[in-house]
């Protein structure tokens, strides 16, 4: 009798502890940005220990660069750690100034732009790192996810690395990892291979795709996918996909079958071919 009030008693435990869990994050999730930017902030003031993490960090930070993670859709996603480097550095290098202001608008943040992308020239890439190698501290945004994955700002890392400066990373959001997630069993090894090119190169792109070994993924854009799906098709007709589409947001969609279905499924509702596409193609071994 004793062991059954003991399972009973345990019982009650538990679930008082998961109505709690679920109350909690339910008013996480209810609460602005910026007033839990502030709430955050005011809980790291109250433990000695990551205040002082920070302030080591902090201090240490000049003449450092930072690769920032940021949300690929949802700006729950910026963890505490990022909001503090992004407040703290002297300047931000972002791939397109006018996406990083939204999530510096959010959390209420004021910083220094400096655009970073693709089209930049070599001068651009000088004037950062002259900075960097005098002192200041910078913070690598993409438009969305991890820096450096798939994005121009591996050029500012390659730079700065070149010129011994200190390089740190701040882990978050990436659709790769995300999609990854969600694939379900893929033999555990695969191939990242980004975005297809545009022209030139594509046809040899897939052709890799085809011969690799492992699951393969990339990404593709909402202008692209239904190209991308037909040259799927030519190469692997029977191989199976995993597609993510708005990973984190609002609409996210996850779509698996074969390369036909799929193209089937994008094309029935213009709706379904917007926002980003993170695309593995699975091989079992």
């Amino acid at each position: 009798m004793s062991g059954l009030k003991t399972g009973f008693v345990f019982i009650i435990k538990a679930t008082l502890i998961y109505e709690l869990h679920a109350n909690v994050t339910n008013k996480i999730h209810s609460i602005p940005p910026l007033v839990l930017t502030r709430r955050l902030a005011e809980k790291r003031e109250k433990s000695p220990y990551i205040r002082n993490l920070d302030i080591i960090e902090m201090n240490e930070q000049k003449g450092k660069l930072y690769a920032v993670a940021t949300p690929i859709g949802n700006l729950d996603d910026l963890s505490t750690r990022a909001l503090t480097v992004l407040s703290e550095v002297d300047f931000i290098a972002c791939e397109d100034s006018r996406v990083t202001k939204k999530i510096l608008f959010a959390f209420d943040l004021k910083k220094e732009l400096v655009s970073f992308h693709q089209h930049s020239k070599i001068q651009k890439l000088d004037y950062i790192i002259d900075r960097l190698k005098n002192g200041e501290s910078c913070a690598l945004v993409t438009d969305a996810g991890t820096p450096g994955v798939s994005d121009p700002g591996a050029q500012l890392v390659e730079a700065a690395a070149r010129e011994g400066i200190v390089i740190l990373t701040v882990p978050g959001p990436s659709a790769l990892t995300a999609l990854l997630s969600l694939a379900g069993e893929f033999g555990g090894r695969f191939l990242f291979l980004g975005f297809p090119p545009h022209k030139k190169g594509r046809k040899k792109f897939f052709q890799e795709i085809a011969r690799a070994e492992y699951s393969t993924v990339i990404y593709e854009s909402p202008h692209r996918i239904l190209k991308a799906l037909e040259s799927l098709a030519e190469i692997l007709p029977e191989a199976d996909l995993v597609v993510g589409r708005e990973l984190t947001k609002m609409h996210e969609s996850v779509y698996r079958g074969k390369t036909a279905e799929i193209k089937k499924i994008l094309e029935s509702d213009k709706n379904n071919l917007r926002g980003e596409f993170a695309i593995m193609i699975k091989k079992y071994e």
